[in-house]
């Protein structure tokens, strides 16, 4: 089941920093990553949407998440969902979150 939007939030993640998730390429590949940090970014004129922006950033070993892809993440604490990792190093990688209600009729 993809819990990803009602699961996968910032409020969610933050007491999890420094816990390990479980990451599957889809493709037989698995490996841990530690949640490292959660930033919250404020997104000009949308303030008054329901919604958020975040980064989750995550520590894995070298090598371990070598280009972007689509990774399906399971901690027991938000269950599993679906999300595009993107390599910044050789053993961090990001997800950035930016989703809100009404953004279409939002003028």
């Amino acid at each position: 089941m993809d819990d990803f939007n009602e699961q996968f939030t910032s409020a969610n993640l933050e007491p999890l920093i420094g816990e390990n998730f479980q990451l599957s390429d889809g493709h037989g590949g698995f490996v841990e990553a530690k949640l490292s940090e959660v930033v919250k970014s404020i997104t000009k004129g949308l303030e008054d949407l329901d919604g958020e922006t975040f980064t989750a950033r995550f520590i894995s070993p070298k090598g371990a998440i070598s280009q972007s892809g689509n990774y399906q993440v399971a901690h027991k604490a938000i269950g599993r969902c679906t999300v595009m990792f993107s390599p910044n190093s050789h053993t961090e990688s990001e997800v950035i979150v930016s989703r809100y209600k009404g953004l279409l009729n939002h003028q």
